[in-house]
């Protein structure tokens, strides 16, 4: 008897852990396993991010997908709105395909508003919208809130991120830890052949 009442309890904790998934953030919806990239999430505060750009389901809109995907983009940049953090002076915005060993979509450093709109950025120097060459791709794009702005940004469009190295440079100002005081993110799909 103690055994089946194991085994109930077992395959009730399995069925509630089904269930429940993964939270929304912002107005992106639950996305599967996808670990989220910044080390710093767990460390600076979090503020909330959301975009127009990305719909209910968590699906970026194809006019921010890049000319060659399929179906066709505009190579537009996501709108893009968070909440302002008090100690911060600046925000920096990086865009990773966590599929493709976060390949960096998009660059934005030195922002001094809290929102951008969709098509801001079109050069394909700061921003390449993304073009899974097959089945679905998770991104996350990552607003980083920065006590100062620091002297120079790494990481380059179309290149796989060190993600630890760009946050570091950020963060790490004259030897210190702390200049990155806050952490928000969107994280959103796109699939091939699929608006």
């Amino acid at each position: 008897m103690k055994k089946q009442n194991y085994i109930i309890a077992l395959l009730l904790l399995i069925i509630l852990s089904s269930l429940t998934g993964c939270s929304k953030q912002g107005n992106v919806s639950k996305q599967k396993d996808t670990a989220i990239v910044s080390r710093l999430y767990e460390k600076a505060e979090h503020f909330r991010v959301t975009s127009d750009s990305v719909d209910d389901k968590g699906v970026l809109k194809t006019d921010c997908t890049f000319f060659k995907a399929a179906p066709k983009g505009e190579n537009l940049s996501p709108e893009l709105s968070w909440d302002m953090v008090e100690d911060a002076s600046c925000y920096a915005i990086y865009m990773y395909d966590v599929d493709a060993l976060n390949f960096i979509h998009w660059r934005l450093a030195d922002i001094t508003d809290t929102s951008i709109k969709e098509g801001a950025i079109t050069s394909e120097t700061m921003y390449i919208g993304p073009f899974p060459p097959e089945g679905t791709h998770h991104y996350q794009i990552v607003v980083y809130a920065l006590r100062h702005a620091p002297k120079f940004y790494i990481g380059k469009i179309k290149e796989q991120a060190d993600i630890t190295a760009i946050e570091d440079t950020m963060d790490i100002v004259d030897g210190e830890e702390g200049n990155v005081v806050g952490v928000g993110l969107v994280q959103c799909t796109v699939t091939r052949g699929e608006k």
